[in-house]
């Protein structure tokens, strides 16, 4: 979803998803523009949240770095994922365990900004390049 009219400058705006009119998002959630250009700002970088089957889920090791993400106490503008997100793009349920390891507050509360890793990158056939 592409969200325009927005003011910069660190404004916080608050959220909810509703289907049918029913909140889904279970609460108020929240992000902030970028913040004003002068002055400083915090953000994390962490990559290769991919689960490694059958040695470990998703809920098994992302779940716990979006959490500690999640319980930061500076306020994090927003998270860059380096990449490698989930092993096989194409698959629903990488993505479906993605989000649900890092539902909580990291990714209801925090702007994050993913860039493509080598698992990420297909060719036509469907093959890692």
């Amino acid at each position: 979803m592409r969200l325009t009219g927005l003011m910069p400058g660190g404004m916080t705006y608050h959220y909810q998803v509703t289907a049918g009119g029913v909140n889904v998002t279970g609460g108020d959630h929240r992000f902030r523009t970028f913040p004003p250009e002068s002055g400083s700002f915090d953000f994390i970088v962490y990559g290769d949240s991919q689960e490694q089957l059958p040695t470990f889920t998703q809920l098994e090791r992302h779940k716990l770095v979006a959490d500690r993400i999640a319980e930061e106490e500076t306020d994090i503008t927003f998270v860059l994922h380096v990449g490698d997100t989930v092993g096989d793009p194409e698959n629903p349920e990488e993505w479906n365990r993605f989000f649900a390891a890092g539902g909580g507050a990291m990714l209801a509360n925090t702007t994050i900004y993913p860039i493509t890793g080598n698992h990420e990158e297909r060719d036509g056939g469907g093959n890692i390049s």
